[in-house]
């Protein structure tokens, strides 16, 4: 593993990082790395966690995280990453072969921290696919719309501890009820625009 946690690293990562292919987990949080996330990470298929928090990353959520077909654990918190990234992740892709396909977070995500970049859009029902086992979901302090994704807690996605949505512009009302979720440990929601009264 590479961990070069709360360092004082600056510059762009190297692209000699493309040759190191059995990486299975890569965390330089807490630095001062800056540039656009590199493309050649998806080369890392063996990868489980990319863990680059608290960096000045900028430019659009990146697509090519879906090729990452191994990923755990994604954390790309307190960054400048912007971009109307639930629609993208949503949207058909085209292959140079003339197929397609649409875009999705792996599988077996457990972990998805985005909190406090500027990321737009909307969250609705094809932004998590069939990631069954997401357990932590951090996408406070954006600049997201929409209704609350009370979808979240619908179908078999029991397993969610943590569900933070705080600081966005997310509007609508509380539910008649919230489903049962026996593992929720964790739900941020204020500094919303949600309204009405709190059923029992």
């Amino acid at each position: 593993p590479s961990r070069q946690v709360d360092n004082n690293l600056t510059g762009t990562l190297p692209s000699e990082l493309r040759f190191l292919t059995h990486l299975d987990y890569i965390n330089m949080a807490g630095n001062a790395l800056h540039g656009t996330l590199p493309s050649f990470l998806c080369e890392l298929t063996r990868l489980e966690y990319l863990g680059l928090k608290r960096n000045d990353f900028t430019g659009d959520f990146p697509e090519w995280i879906t090729e990452l077909s191994q990923l755990r654990g994604l954390v790309l918190g307190r960054n400048i990453l912007r971009g109307s990234f639930p629609e993208t992740m949503a949207n058909m892709t085209s292959h140079v072969d003339g197929s397609h396909r649409f875009r999705k977070f792996p599988d077996d995500l457990r972990i998805l921290y985005l909190e406090g970049n500027a990321l737009t859009g909307t969250v609705n029902r094809s932004f998590l696919g069939d990631t069954r086992n997401l357990a932590q979901l951090d996408l406070s302090d954006n600049d997201l719309t929409g209704s609350v994704p009370w979808h979240f807690f619908e179908g078999q996605r029991t397993l969610l501890l943590i569900l933070d949505l705080s600081r966005n512009r997310l509007e609508g009302s509380m539910p008649q009820y919230l489903p049962f979720n026996y593992q929720l440990e964790y739900l941020a929601l204020h500094h919303n625009n949600i309204t009405g009264p709190i059923s029992r």
